[in-house]
């Protein structure tokens, strides 16, 4: 009895759209749709695969002989009676019953291998654009628009280095070297003693306050060339501690990346002065 209903079933569906066999995929869509309760509990596949059903009986009542398409299936295919229906496809998605799509090739076409190449590249580029990004906020900063206080200091760590040679005509004495050692680390200190007043959070180093005076200091010892030539050996430089003192401003003197980093710098070069 079911299997004169799927006789029926198929065979109208063959008739309807003059077709000579039906893909496993239409004839398990077509029982679904059936709503026939005596149909819709039916494993089409079991039972194609078990043999029961691998081709209808042509009569009377069934004009046209229906059969179920496996693409998995080599011994369903060979049971086919049209040969050139019935050619081997190896690894071909069915098409839905439909639509009608021409034959293609499997390779691909030139303009589908360019686009191919096209996401290839755009992959590649947001791989290298992701990791120089990870990189950029690897490098020490401040917590608060650090940007401009890391490209000063870049820049201020560039203008020590290109002036790290010394007019050797110019002789310097033991005791200006202690002097000038000596004028940073005192500068150094003072910063440190007034970054937490509540006026230093206020004015700054504003030209017309009391801490502006320290900024002068500070650029005055800068341009002497002994000066720079000296702390570069201690591995800083005048302009790393002016940065820290602009940074305690910017934070209202507390602690960020860029000035813990730079602290530690300035701090463990000073140890060396006795």
């Amino acid at each position: 009895m079911k299997l004169d209903k799927l006789n029926l079933l198929f065979d109208n569906y063959l008739i309807q759209n003059n077709k000579s066999f039906i893909s496993l995929r239409q004839a398990n869509h077509l029982i679904k749709n059936s709503n026939d309760k005596d149909l819709l509990n039916i494993d089409l596949k079991k039972l194609l695969e078990s043999g029961i059903l691998s081709n209808s009986i042509q009569t009377e009542t069934t004009p046209k002989q229906w059969r179920i398409f496996l693409s998995k299936n080599v011994d369903a295919a060979k049971t086919f009676n049209d040969a050139q229906e019935l050619r081997p496809v190896k690894n071909k998605m069915q098409k839905p019953s439909g639509f009608h799509v021409k034959e293609k090739s499997t390779a691909l076409t030139s303009a589908g291998k360019e686009y191919y190449e096209y996401d290839k590249i755009a992959i590649i580029a947001l791989i290298v654009v992701a990791t120089l990004i990870g990189l950029y906020y690897l490098l020490p900063e401040s917590d608060t628009d650090s940007q401009d206080f890391k490209v000063e200091k870049y820049a201020s760590n560039t203008e020590t280095v290109t002036d790290k040679t010394i007019n050797t005509d110019s002789e310097i004495t033991a005791e200006e070297v202690l002097l000038i050692l000596y004028e940073t680390k005192f500068l150094y200190e003072e910063l440190m003693s007034f970054k937490n007043n509540e006026d230093f959070y206020y004015y700054g180093f504003d030209v017309n306050y009391k801490y502006n005076s320290w900024l002068k200091r500070a650029d005055e010892l800068s341009d002497l060339r002994q000066a720079k030539y000296i702390l570069l050996n201690y591995g800083f430089s005048l302009g790393d501690l002016q940065m820290l003192g602009l940074e305690y401003v910017k934070t209202k003197g507390r602690e960020s990346r860029y000035s813990n980093w730079s602290r530690n710098r300035i701090e463990n070069a000073l140890t060396q002065i006795k």
